[in-house]
């Protein structure tokens, strides 16, 4: 199960009808973690950043990339999604930018299995 919904976008134009629109998105799945060999799957949102490049009008590049397991916490992941619109980063730069914040929030993902393995329909 992955979905994929569209939460901003901004335009960046330059000088002779040159162009980029950056769209960004939340993405969700499932993520399988595995604590004192039980596993469980833990809902997780990660981030894609679309740019199309424009001429005159007319689409003449896409690029894409995204970060499958940001966070367990959607308002962590749709936080972060709207500071990198804010500074416009594109799809080249996606890993630099948020890079420092899956590194931070890695833990998340731990937090949340202990938390339903210790749960009583888990044990």
């Amino acid at each position: 199960m992955r979905k994929r919904a569209e939460v901003c976008s901004c335009r960046t134009c330059f000088q002779g009808g040159h162009e980029f629109i950056y769209r960004y998105f939340l993405l969700q799945s499932l993520k399988e973690i595995n604590i004192n060999d039980k596993s469980v799957e833990i809902p997780s949102f990660g981030i894609g950043v679309v740019s199309e490049e424009l001429n005159d009008g007319k689409i003449i590049n896409i690029r894409e990339d995204s970060i499958e397991h940001v966070s367990t916490y959607r308002e962590k992941v749709l936080n972060l999604i709207e500071f990198i619109k804010a500074n416009e980063v594109s799809p080249i730069h996606l890993i630099y930018i948020a890079g420092e914040y899956v590194d931070e929030w890695v833990n998340d993902y731990d937090e949340q299995a202990k938390l339903i393995l210790n749960s009583p329909v888990c044990s």
